[in-house]
């Protein structure tokens, strides 16, 4: 089972594999209105799932995403069932950022990531 709830919340099984279609979407420093940003060579999308309270730099499982996985204007953010196996049943957080010329940005902040049996 894995479901992505309309707030964002991920919900698998332990051991499944999790593909997460993203497209990349972001604001402007003074603009409340997001728009599609089209990835450079020189740009990076990070994922990773923390424990409660713990940072992103710190995450257990991290991913980093570029131009050459982009397809479609969609990043594939893909978690095996080798590294789901890896973590026991409970609520772990997920968040995405993007590294460009213009700095660090958060995407989607510390949402739920829940692991079930």
């Amino acid at each position: 089972m894995f479901r992505i709830a309309d707030n964002d919340i991920i919900t698998l099984n332990r051991g499944d594999t999790v593909e997460i279609p993203f497209v990349i979407n972001i604001s402007s420093k003074y603009d409340t209105e997001k728009f599609r940003y089209s990835l450079r060579s020189t740009d990076a999308i990070y994922f990773g799932i923390m424990l409660p309270h713990q940072y992103f730099e710190d995450a257990i499982i991290k991913k980093k995403y570029t131009l050459a996985d982009l397809t479609d204007d969609t990043i594939i953010i893909r978690v095996s069932s080798n590294e789901t196996a890896e973590l026991d049943p409970g609520v772990y957080y997920y968040e995405i950022k993007i590294k460009s010329a213009y700095g660090v940005k958060t995407l989607i902040s510390k949402k739920k990531f829940i692991v079930g049996e």
